[in-house]
C-alpha cells in the first residue's frame, strides 16, 4: 500500500475525492467514445468524400492532435511533473541529516566510462532478493565484451558467424527459386528452428538448469559425471518414461538447495514453485521436450524430393467450402503468396508480432525465470521491451501488406478467393474491427481504473479479478487441482457441468 500511496502522491492526488473523479471522467469519455462510435456508423456514417478532404484531415491532426496534445503536455511538464522533479531532488544530495548521496562518493565510482561489470549472477544466486542485486545496472566494463570474443591467439575480437560472408558469394549464393520452395521451407522451419532447438533446450534444462536448482552445479569439467535422474538413460531405452515424471520436487523445496529436492525431471507438476513464484523447472522440461516431439515429426510433413508428404499447393487448392459460402476458397493463394516477397514478409512479420506480443504476457502471467515474479521493476520493463518492438514489427507488417495490394496483387488470379472476398467487404470488416476493438480496451481500461482506485483506497478485497477458468479447467483435465479453486464434477442425465468457488464466491 505504501507504494501507490507514493504514486498517487505523486501525480498530485492527495484526498479520496480526487481518484473518484477521475475514475468519472474516466467514465464520462468512454460513454462519450462509445456514443460517438455509434452514432457514426448507424446515424451519420461518414461519406468516402470526407476522408479525401487531405487538407482538413492535415490540419485537424496538426492542430488538435499534435498541436493541443504538445501543448497540454508542456501544461503538465510544467504544472506538475517539473514541481515534483525539483521537490524529489533537493532531498537526493547529503547535508546534515546523513541522508541521501555524496556527491565525491559518485565521482569517485565513476572514474572511468566503464566500470561495472556485465553482470551480476554469481551473487544474485548465493541472494536473489537482495535489494541491491535488483536495481538495474546500465555500465558494461567493454574490456571484457573484448577478451570474451576474442579467441585464442587472434588480435582481436572474432566473428565466427560466417554464413552470411559464405552466402554471399557466387558459387554459394542462393537463387530465387531456393526461396519459392515452400515445402522445403517449412519442413527446414519445423524441423530445425522449432524442433531441434526446442530438444536442445529440453537439454539444457534437464542436463544443466534443473540440477541447478537443486544445488549441483553443471560445468564442462564435471557434465558428464552428473546423472541428471538416477537411473539415466536406463528408462528411455526400456520405454519406462513414467520413471522420469515420479518425486518431483515438493513444495518445500528451496531454490538452488537439496533441501526438499527430489528426482523427478520430466513432470506435469502444475501451478508455480512456493519460493520463486515461477513454473517449475521441470514442468518446463517436459513442455519443450512434448514441443520438440511435435515439430520433429511436423518437420517431415511436407513433400521434398523423397515425393512422401503433402503439397502446399494442393492443401490450400483443396480449401473450398461444399456450401460455396467463400467461392472457391484458397485457389489461387499458392502463386499468389509464393510469387510476392512482399506478402511473405509481411505474414512473416504479423506471425513475428503476434509471438512478441504473447510473450510480453506470458512473461509476467506464467513467469519462468526464478524470481523474475518478485522484481516488477523487471516484469514492467520487460512488458515495455517486448510491446514497443511490437509496435516496429506490426508496422512493418502492414506496410508490406499494404505494397503487396498494390504492387503484387492480381485480381484476375484471385476471383472470388478467400483474398478477393475479404477485399470485397473490407468496410464491414474494418467496421466491426473497430467497435470490437473500442469495446475491448474501454472495458480492459475501465478494470485497470477500478482496481487502481480500490487499491489505492486500501480495499484490495473489491477488485475486479478475472480467474482463468478455461486453462485451469484443461489442466484439472489432466488431474490437477491444486489451484485454491474447489471444483465440483456433477453428471446429471449423462450431461457434465463443472461448478467453480473461487476465493468463497460461487461462480455459475
Amino acid at each position: 500500500m505504501v507504494m501507490w500511496a507514493e504514486i498517487w502522491r505523486a501525480s498530485r492526488i492527495t484526498s479520496e475525492l480526487q481518484p473518484y473523479c477521475t475514475a468519472i471522467g474516466a467514465l464520462v469519455f468512454a460513454a462519450l467514445i462509445l456514443f460517438a462510435s455509434w452514432f457514426h456508423y448507424h446515424k451519420a456514417a461518414p461519406k468516402l468524400a470526407w476522408f479525401q478532404d487531405v487538407e482538413s484531415m492535415l490540419n485537424h491532426h496538426l492542430v488538435g492532435l499534435l498541436g493541443l496534445g504538445s501543448l497540454s503536455w508542456a501544461g503538465h511538464q510544467v504544472h506538475v511533473a517539473i514541481a515534483i522533479l525539483f521537490l524529489i531532488a533537493g532531498h537526493m544530495y547529503r547535508t546534515n541529516w546523513g541522508i541521501g548521496h555524496g556527491l565525491k562518493d559518485i565521482l569517485e565510482a565513476h572514474k572511468g566510462p566503464f566500470t561495472a561489470w556485465q553482470g551480476n549472477f554469481e551473487s544474485w544466486v548465493k541472494d536473489p532478493l537482495h535489494e541491491d542485486l535488483l536495481r538495474m545496472q546500465f555500465g558494461i566494463l567493454i574490456l571484457v565484451a573484448v577478451e570474451a570474443f576474442t579467441l585464442g591467439g587472434a588480435l582481436g575480437p572474432v566473428n565466427i558467424a560466417c554464413s552470411g560472408w559464405l552466402h554471399l558469394q557466387p558459387k554459394w549464393k542462393p537463387s530465387v527459386s531456393w526461396f519459392k520452395n515452400a515445402e522445403s521451407c517449412l519442413n527446414h522451419h519445423l524441423l530445425g528452428l522449432f524442433g531441434i532447438s526446442s530438444l536442445a533446450w529440453t537439454g539444457h534444462l534437464v542436463h544443466v538448469a534443473i540440477p541447478g536448482s537443486r544445488g549441483k552445479y553443471v560445468r564442462w569439467n564435471n557434465f558428464l559425471d552428473v546423472l541428471p535422474h538416477p537411473q539415466g538413460l536406463g528408462p528411455l531405452f526400456t520405454g519406462q518414461w513414467n520413471l522420469y515424471a515420479q518425486n518431483p520436487d515438493s513444495s518445500s523445496h528451496l531454490f538452488g538447495t537439496s533441501q526438499g529436492a527430489i528426482t523427478g525431471i520430466l513432470t506435469l507438476h502444475g501451478g508455480f514453485h512456493p519460493q520463486t513464484q515461477s513454473l517449475w523447472l521441470i514442468d518446463i522440461a517436459h513442455h519443450h521436450l512434448a514441443i520438440a516431439f511435435i515439430f520433429l515429426i511436423a518437420g517431415h510433413m511436407y513433400r521434398t524430393n523423397f515425393e512422401i508428404g503433402h503439397s502446399m499447393k494442393d492443401l490450400l487448392d483443396a480449401h473450398v467450402l461444399p456450401g460455396g459460402r467463400l467461392g472457391r476458397g484458397h485457389k489461387g493463394l499458392y502463386d499468389t503468396i509464393n510469387n510476392s516477397l512482399h506478402f511473405q514478409l509481411g505474414l512473416a512479420l504479423a506471425s513475428l508480432g503476434d509471438i512478441t506480443s504473447l510473450v510480453a504476457q506470458h512473461m509476467y502471467t506464467l513467469p519462468v525465470y526464478a524470481f523474475i515474479a518478485q522484481d516488477f521493476t523487471t516484469q514492467a520493463a520487460l512488458y515495455t521491451h517486448h510491446q514497443y518492438i511490437v509496435g516496429f514489427i506490426m508496422t512493418g507488417a502492414f506496410a508490406h501488406g499494404a505494397i503487396f495490394f498494390i504492387r503484387d496483387y492480381n485480381p484476375e488470379q484471385n476471383e472470388d478467393n478467400v483474398l478477393a472476398r475479404m477485399l470485397d467487404h473490407k468496410e464491414a470488416i474494418i467496421s466491426h474491427l473497430c467497435w470490437a476493438s473500442l469495446f475491448l480496451g474501454f472495458h480492459t481500461l475501465g478494470l485497470y481504473v477500478h482496481n487502481d482506485v480500490m487499491l489505492a483506497f486500501g480495499t484490495p478485497e473489491k477488485q475486479i479479478l478475472i480467474e482463468p477458468i478455461f486453462a485451469q479447467w484443461i489442466q484439472l483435465a489432466y488431474g490437477k487441482t491444486s489451484y485454491g479453486l474447489t471444483y465440483f464434477y456433477l453428471q446429471q442425465a449423462g450431461r457434465h457441468s463443472v461448478r467453480v468457488e473461487a476465493s468463497g464466491c460461487p461462480v455459475g
